[in-house]
């Protein structure tokens, strides 16, 4: 834990070595100085600048990483490592930037997996002392929580029987705790997701899978070309209390395809137009065989023209590649401007590696019509949250959003503001102008009394009600 006093002199010797270090003025080399590393981080008294110092420095990450590694035998694990992991505890750290900094910091200690695959090994060799395997099980439920598929390889730990059988055996309450958390984390498979479903996910066109994550956001040309309705759960499915243990994950499937089934509305709806079955006008620049500044553009004036016409292939929209009349792949706009002004104009579009592409090169071998069109929906106002909901494996609030039942007990926040609380309940039903410090008189009745203060002493709330007078 972190040393409170800033007078020792053992710590002020030990914050000079750890500045060293993280400036380059001082390399780790050996086992001793690993471990004077890891107590000297142990000892700054705030985590939160300690882990800031760590990613901003040029030689943070590496020192941390190297200070596992130089000795992995079961007396550092079962000392030096319960240290460093238990200062990284700290709620503080994990609240930073939704848990992306604490991500990195771990990360850097477990890849490459020398000091993981020690611990793994020894935590199922029994060789762990009680502190240790707390440890462990806080460290495995950090990194199955990763985003995306950076968690992978731990999930695989986390559904090995024996690891998570052991941590759920465990003697120590708080071990057992974690592993009710880990179980409760770990992913449902294609099964589970589909439990009891008389409709299931597959089979309607080659981007219909059952995992959301295995999605491609983008869509393929078979996927727009398909008249099978797509597949969601409806709010009675998700709410059966028969697959309640089953309710989180496929919120979270749900969410992403209702939300992606939005963008694609849109762009069914554009490409309804461009082929025809349906009366409109396409706003989007559609290329075929010249862009508008080669054709109506003096030469000199064409660069000037595309810096004052940001929507002319604008720099990440999404487009659509015409083969023939049929839309065949998705390609993004990459707006390079000095390929744009030449004759003729060169347009650069990205396309992930894939089936995708493949389709859409052969298709292009033998067409005898092929064009560009920029589309207009708003692909970039759906990607970053689509991505998000991919990425997510744990979700904060969980247990009170999908699991609560009536009558249950809601827990409250770490922090609770005890005077405060204290302060309204006895001023009911007057002015509290001066008390929270307002510019207007602020008088609340009891049952608004009783709904302020139960916003404060609960994680979660739900405030019902026709709004008070101004």
């Amino acid at each position: 834990m972190a040393s409170s006093s800033s007078d020792d002199p053992r710590v002020t010797k030990l914050s000079a070595f750890f500045n060293k270090v993280l400036y380059g003025q001082r390399t780790l080399s050996t086992a001793r100085d690993g471990k004077l590393f890891i107590e000297a981080m142990c000892v700054q008294a705030d985590p939160a600048t300690c882990a800031h110092k760590l990613l901003s420095s040029p030689s943070g990450l590496s020192a941390l990483q190297a200070s596992v590694r130089f000795d992995t035998s079961v007396t550092f694990l079962n000392e030096d490592a319960v240290s460093l992991l238990r200062y990284l505890q700290t709620p503080s750290l994990k609240a930073i930037g939704s848990g992306s900094v604490l991500a990195q910091l771990l990360l850097s200690m477990v890849e490459p997996p020398f000091f993981w695959k020690a611990l793994t090994k020894s935590f199922t060799g029994g060789l762990l002392n009680s502190n240790a395997s707390q440890a462990f099980a806080w460290l495995l439920l950090q990194l199955i929580s990763l985003p995306g598929k950076a968690s992978s390889p731990y999930l695989a730990v986390a559904n090995s029987s024996n690891i998570l059988d052991t941590i759920l055996k465990s003697p120590d309450g708080e071990t057992r705790i974690l592993g009710q958390k880990i179980k409760h984390a770990l992913p449902l498979d294609a099964s589970e997701l589909c439990n009891d479903a008389e409709v299931k996910p597959g089979g309607r066109h080659d981007n219909d899978n059952a995992d959301h994550r295995e999605i491609s956001i983008m869509p393929t040309a078979d996927e727009l070309l398909s008249k099978d309705r797509p597949f969601y759960r409806t709010a009675q499915y998700i709410d059966d209390p028969k697959i309640v243990s089953s309710r989180y994950g496929m919120h979270l499937d749900n969410q992403f395809r209702l939300l992606r089934e939005d963008m694609l509305g849109e762009i069914r709806e554009e490409l309804k137009i461009l082929t025809g079955t349906k009366a409109g006008h396409h706003k989007g620049i559609i290329v075929d065989g010249g862009t508008p500044t080669s054709e109506k553009i003096q030469p000199h004036k064409r660069k000037n023209f595309l810096e004052d016409n940001r929507h002319i292939l604008r720099q990440g929209n999404m487009a659509c590649l015409l083969v023939d009349g049929e839309p065949a792949a998705f390609p993004t706009i990459h707006r390079d401007e000095e390929e744009l002004v030449k004759t003729p104009a060169t347009i650069t579009v990205q396309l992930a590696d894939g089936p995708a592409l493949s389709y859409a090169l052969s298709k292009m071998k033998t067409a005898g019509d092929v064009k560009l069109v920029q589309l207009d929906a708003a692909i970039f106002a759906y990607e970053p949250f689509l991505r998000r909901l991919q990425d997510m494996n744990d979700l904060p609030l969980r247990d009170e959003l999908f699991y609560w039942e009536t009558g249950k007990d809601i827990a409250g926040p770490s922090f609770q503001p005890a005077e405060v609380i204290r302060a309204l309940e006895s001023r009911s039903g007057t002015n509290l102008k001066d008390f929270l410090r307002l510019t207007k008189s602020v008088v609340l009745d009891e049952s608004q009394t009783n709904s302020l203060c139960a916003c404060l002493l609960r994680r979660v709330s739900l405030v019902q009600g026709p709004p008070g007078e101004s």
